[in-house]
């Protein structure tokens, strides 16, 4: 049986090394597949699970199973940005690592997962939801309402 709750300080490693299986990804602009850039990037990573798991914006979400193996996580995070359409409060959701560990894909848990994190956001009173996606989850995204935009990402490191 697989089960869903919030992240506890005892499930930072695990969580930063699913997590890493999105990250092992040169095609993308957040990820590498430089051993030593992914080494900094999880500890990084680990350092802010550990400074934000009680932030009331950020809401991170797991499930695992019986055995205790995580099986999927996500990330929902609220920002504060000037009022625009469909959220005149700026209280807009971002969707960061949503993620299902491979021998657990197909199963329904990607959009389970989802769902919590909608729901987080329904609680919170946020209107708008945004995410960047994989290939591999547009039809989920698109299955659960979402719609692509238009727009284009645009990404400068400094």
């Amino acid at each position: 049986m697989i089960s869903f709750r919030n992240i506890s300080r005892k499930d930072i490693s695990k969580v930063s090394n699913l997590r890493m299986l999105l990250l092992n990804n040169p095609n993308s602009h957040y990820g590498s597949n430089n051993v030593e850039e992914l080494n900094t990037i999880q500890n990084a990573f680990c350092d802010w699970l550990k400074i934000n798991i009680e932030n009331t914006n950020i809401n991170i979400v797991i499930s695992m199973n019986d055995e205790g193996v995580l099986t999927s996580m996500g990330i929902g995070i609220i920002d504060n940005r000037a009022p625009i359409k469909g959220s005149l409060s700026g209280k807009v959701g971002w969707i960061s690592s949503l993620i299902v560990h491979p021998d657990f894909q197909n199963n329904g848990l990607g959009k389970e997962t989802l769902a919590h994190l909608i729901e987080w956001f329904s609680e919170k009173s946020v209107n708008k939801i945004t995410l960047q996606s994989t290939e591999h989850g547009e039809k989920l995204y698109e299955k659960m309402g979402f719609n692509k935009s238009i727009e284009n990402t645009f990404i400068k490191e400094c």
